[in-house]
Formats: C-alpha cells, structure tokens, sequence
C-alpha cells in the first residue's frame, strides 16, 4: 500500500544500468509481478532507460503506460526480436506520446518486423519530437508517415549510401519544423537528401565526420539548397565550403536569422571560406541575427558591386568567427562596421597561456580579433559622443 502510494507521485523515471545491477533479480521479478495488470508508475510521464540488455526489459515493460508522454530508449542499440517487440508495442501501450528517442534501434532484426516497427509508430498519432535512425532510403522515407511529427533528429551513422534510391520523385515532409542529422559522409548526408524535400522546415543541423573530401562539397551544397524552402530560418553545417558556394546557399534562403557554418571552434584547419563569404551573407540574408562561422578574415574590395550594394545590417546580435586566420585588423574592423553599424564585439576563443603554439596561419589570430574588438568599441564611444 506505501508503495503504490509512492509510486502515484512519481512522474519523471530514469534508469541506468548501474543501478540495474544493483538490483537483486527477485526483486526484479517482484516489480514485475506488482505491475500486473497496471503499470508499475501508474503516473509516470517522461521514461529515461539507459540499458541495453535484453533480460531487462520485462521490467522495461511493467514501465510502460498511457500516460507516459516522452521516452528514451537511446541506449538500446542491437537490433533484435525482443527490441522489435517492444517498440511494436509502443502503440498499445504509450499512444499518447509526443518525444521518441530509439536512436539506436530504429529498426528490426529482419525486413518484416522493421516494417512491424514502423507501421507501430505511424499510430502514434502525437508523436512530436523523434531522435531516430535510418539504414537507407527507403526508411527515411516512411517518416513522413508520421501525422504530427514536427521535429527530427536523424542518426545516419549506419545509413547505406551505396543503395539504389527506390523513387524519382522526392518525397515530400510537409510538416516538419526542425531537422538535425548526423553522418559519417558527405556522401551519405547527399544520398539521403537527394529524394526528399522538408518544404516547412524553419531549422537545418548537419554534422559530418571528419576528416572529409571537399570534392563531394559541390553537390552536397546544391541538394542541401534543394531539399529546403526559403522559409528557412536558422541552418547549421558541421562543414567548410568556398565562398561561391555559401553564396548559392544564402541565395536559396533569404530569410534565415541564424547561421552557425564550418569549425567555428577551436579548429586548427585553414577555412577556404573568405572575408567575401560573410559579405554574401548579409547581402543575402538580410534578417540575420547569429553568425557563427569561421573565415579567412583579409580585407576585401570595398567598391565592389557586392560590397557597396549590400544593405548594412542594423539588428545584427552575434558574430563568432572560431579561429580565424586575420590580416590586417584595422581595416577589418572598418569593413565590419560598415556591414555591420551596431556590432560592438566579434567572439573568439582565447588560449591559456600553457597552450601549445599554434601554426600558420593562425599565429596572430588571438591579437588580431583584439585589436578589431578595441576598434569596434572605440568607433562605439565616437558614435555616442556624436549622439550626445
């Protein structure tokens, strides 16, 4: 009685597996036993189970109830005939659920029962958020299945590039609003996008593997520029690409407001991205608020037609620039605040003192965004006295 009690009261549960193994197997069976015929946490709304061992999960399904809303099955990742079960199961006994994570076993040991699988979760009728993967086109495709699916975060680290795409005519993801996806390859990320199209998307991440080749860059960009609307608001690439490429990028969605693009960290690879590149930007895409992007910061040609027919940017809030190599400051900093009039500070990441030296063309950055952040706060003080 104390416990069911307790139980009542507890509406967020997770389990790892070392507090699995601490658990004596009577009391295991027990639990079990008392979740009959109603589940052991007859309250519970959010399932965190970080254990892949299969002789678990009877106690991973005495857990299981309606009003569970968000679940996390991440850890389990072999594909087998008990996984299968009870991700077919999900639709009985969870169907009210809006946040599915099963990353790691999206799909079954054999055709049959991925397609049991999959067919499971089209019944859930509120699923909102799904961390999922795919093994190749023709799963990827089913999700637009889901009626109520607004976000998507797709694992293709086991995704087969080397597959015939089954259709020619791109499927179409209708009510999408955010999608992540990370992958081993660009060639990977090209053939899974290359017969889709997310026309709502408003939010694009991409994270690659590195090393990468940046022969496969080129067709990456034009299907990533295909596979989205201009109703794009905020994209990230966890690549570099040259200037004339980010510029068919931007073109394709002049309404992003944030962008985060390439090693904006502490990335000792020479961006071939240029001082251009963020001219592209702002030209393009007049609404941006964020860019986080790392670029070989060199002046530019201030009478150019792009330079001098870019509209500045008076709401512009951030602009990382990761570990840009950077010539000449002074005029840097005079170019940016022509771009951008209100940008009071660029963001970089500082060493330690007990940090290694880095190489060329590097060695300068540190000093170099410093004295461009003194002059951006100097010009700051002008404009205010002026106003005063």
């Amino acid at each position: 009685m104390l416990m069911h009690r307790y139980a009542q009261r507890i509406h967020f549960f997770e389990v790892s597996d070392a507090e699995l193994d601490m658990i004596d197997s009577r009391v295991v069976q027990a639990l079990i036993s008392a979740s009959s015929p109603t589940p052991l946490l007859p309250n519970l709304r959010r399932l965190h189970w970080l254990d892949d061992r299969k002789h678990y999960f009877p106690l991973l399904h005495a857990l299981l109830g309606s009003t569970i809303t968000s679940l996390d099955l991440g850890c389990i990742k072999t594909p087998s005939f008990a996984s299968s079960a009870l991700l077919t199961s999900l639709e009985a006994r969870c169907p009210f659920i809006r946040e599915l994570d099963c990353h790691g076993v999206c799909s079954g040991d054999s055709e049959e029962s991925s397609n049991a699988i999959f067919e499971a979760l089209c019944g859930l009728r509120e699923l909102f958020r799904f961390d999922t993967g795919a093994r190749n086109s023709r799963e990827l495709i089913r999700l637009a299945s889901l009626p109520s699916l607004k976000i998507l975060n797709l694992d293709l680290k086991r995704y087969n590039a080397n597959e015939t795409q089954p259709n020619s005519t791109p499927t179409i993801f209708s009510q999408l609003s955010e999608v992540r996806i990370v992958a081993s390859s660009h060639s990977v990320v090209h053939h899974c996008l290359k017969n889709v199209r997310w026309i709502s998307c408003r939010s694009f991440t991409t994270y690659i593997n590195l090393p990468y080749d940046p022969r496969n860059i080129p067709d990456l960009i034009v299907t990533v520029s295909e596979c989205f609307s201009p109703a794009l608001e905020a994209s990230q690439f966890g690549f570099d690409a040259i200037t004339p490429l980010l510029s068919q990028l931007q073109q394709s969605w002049p309404r992003l407001r944030n962008f985060w693009f390439g090693g904006a960290a502490s990335w000792l690879i020479p961006p071939t991205l240029t001082f251009m590149g963020l001219v592209y930007l702002i030209h393009y895409c007049p609404h941006l608020r964020t860019i986080v992007m790392s670029f070989c910061a060199c002046p530019v040609d201030i009478n150019s037609e792009l330079f001098s027919n870019t509209i500045p940017n008076t709401d512009f809030g951030i602009l990382s620039v990761g570990m840009s190599p950077i010539i000449d400051p002074t005029v840097v900093a005079d170019q940016l605040r022509r771009l951008l009039p209100d940008l009071t500070k660029v963001e970089f990441p500082r060493r330690s003192n007990h940090s290694p030296p880095v190489p060329p063309p590097f060695e300068n950055y540190e000093d170099g965004w410093s004295r461009v952040n003194e002059l951006l706060e100097v010009d700051l003080d002008a404009y205010d006295s002026e106003s005063d």
